[in-house]
């Protein structure tokens, strides 16, 4: 049978849960905690705990703090994995409080209906998420996982308490310098919240937990509570039943061991940052990945477009997508992928899995390519789309589609670059489309706005051509 530790290190404790996991089935078998030392000490007490935890084949997880990480819940207008992560950096990039390339993302599906995907993407800087798995490596431990401490919730939940698989319950667990609040519907995750400096007294916990089950979208009563932690007392407690049907003090059977959510286990995590550990923190999935990949083996200028192309192709869809599918219109992006797909690609027969399956296999024809030359690169492309997408997602219309982003010449020569752009006609969009393009434009450090911008009406919509020019070499 399996065995699993579940390492958490935070302001110089250590918290240690070991279990067993046979199928879907979780056996708790032992808790550790205690203080951790500077320096040489860690190593040594880490060393310790898994000793104690037994000599069979262990699978370490190493829970990074949630205080360290950042949650959004986003909804997107699919239901394939495949699009759904190919869309989601885009889209999350905007709320990022750092640049993505700094951070690990995750993500875990809450909920599907109707043709659309509640998604709860979490976020975790990387040179903090290096600096956590550390004192793992040099006590000579390879987690095979750094999931979110507060994700792993709900493994912990279904095995100390079988009933919050059914229904909506809420887990609470309260420290004096924070509090996390997590609802689970039917067994899964819905929304997760970090509350910096405990969340206040017991109205105010009641308050919080009513607020986030307003935030999800569920009932304003849940089925349950599951209340845990150093202030989880019967006051809390007696705050927080008018918001479930029942309200649990989170205690193993027999009352002999508590298990604060904060030490949950490995086993159905959802939302795993990095695997194995640090040296493989480079994100692997969505349009950025292969964006990387490229960067480092495009062959000349035309493989230079195709790649623009089609990170374009999905930058401007994540544009798209919230006006089109919020009139229920998700076949005409298709129908714009595959438009894109024969402008660029001519004759050739669309793919069967669809437009960006296209463009991906259509890049991957360049990974036996030599290196890059000097100056080729399309870093510079992703950091005008970062300025675009920011930009035009805060627009108050959405009547818009990047339909070009093209280069003149040899980026190596400095030549120019142009963008093009469609606004639907016949709206006022355009006019405040165009302003937030200038601006996003402006904003660019490595391209400088040329004289231009001014829309023409062409078959149904405005189309703005911007000549760009370097600042600097890419």
């Amino acid at each position: 049978m399996p065995r699993c530790v579940a390492l958490g290190l935070r302001a110089g404790r250590f918290e240690a849960l070991v279990a067993d996991i046979q199928g879907r089935t979780v056996l708790l078998r032992a808790h550790h905690e205690g203080p951790v030392g500077g320096g040489a000490e860690a190593p040594g007490t880490l060393r310790g705990v898994l000793r104690k935890a037994g000599t069979r084949t262990l699978d370490i997880a190493a829970p990074f703090p949630a205080a360290e990480s950042f949650f959004r819940r986003i909804e997107v207008p699919f239901t394939s994995d495949a699009e759904i992560r190919s869309i989601l950096p885009f889209q999350i990039e905007p709320l990022l409080p750092c640049p993505i390339e700094d951070v690990v993302l995750a993500d875990a599906v809450c909920a599907q209906a109707e043709g659309r995907t509640a998604v709860l993407v979490a976020a975790a800087r990387k040179e903090a998420l290096r600096a956590h798995l550390k004192a793992f490596a040099e006590a000579g431990a390879d987690p095979v996982c750094a999931p979110i401490d507060l994700s792993l919730l709900p493994a912990t939940a279904r095995s100390v308490h079988p009933p919050c698989t059914k229904g909506v319950w809420g887990l609470v667990h309260l420290e004096e310098a924070w509090s996390g609040i997590a609802l689970l519907k039917e067994g899964r995750l819905q929304t997760l919240r970090y509350i910096q400096g405990g969340g206040g007294g017991a109205e105010r916990i009641g308050a919080e937990v009513a607020r986030t089950l307003a935030s999800a979208g569920l009932d304003a009563m849940a089925d349950g509570i599951l209340l845990s932690g150093e202030r989880a007392t019967e006051e809390t407690r007696g705050a927080i039943e008018g918001r479930a049907a029942s309200v649990v003090l989170w205690a193993l059977e027999g009352g002999e061991v508590r298990v604060p959510p904060s030490a949950a286990i490995l086993h159905g995590a959802l939302l795993h940052l990095a695997s194995p550990a640090p040296d493989a923190l480079e994100m692997r999935r969505g349009a950025f990945a292969y964006a990387r990949r490229i960067e480092r083996l495009l062959p000349s200028l035309v493989a230079a477009q195709v790649s623009l192309i089609a990170l374009g192709l999905l930058a401007g869809a994540s544009l798209h997508l919230e006006a089109e599918a919020s009139r229920g219109r998700a076949a005409r992006v298709r129908d714009w992928h595959e438009e894109a797909w024969a402008n660029h690609f001519g004759e050739d027969p669309l793919p069967a899995g669809g437009a960006i399956a296209g463009f991906r296999a259509r890049q991957a024809e360049f990974a036996e390519a030599r290196p890059l030359g000097e100056g080729q690169t399309i870093r510079s492309s992703l950091e005008l789309w970062r300025s675009l997408h920011e930009s035009l997602t805060a627009c108050a219309a959405k009547e818009y589609r990047v339909r070009e982003l093209r280069l003149d010449g040899d980026p190596q020569a400095h030549l120019p670059a142009t963008l093009i752009v469609e606004v639907l006609a016949g709206t006022d969009a355009h006019a405040r489309v165009g302003l937030a393009l200038q601006e996003a434009l402006s904003r660019s450090s490595l391209f400088e706005v040329q004289p231009g911008g001014v829309p023409r009406e062409q078959e149904g919509v405005w189309v703005y051509t911007f000549p760009l020019a370097w600042r600097s070499r890419p």
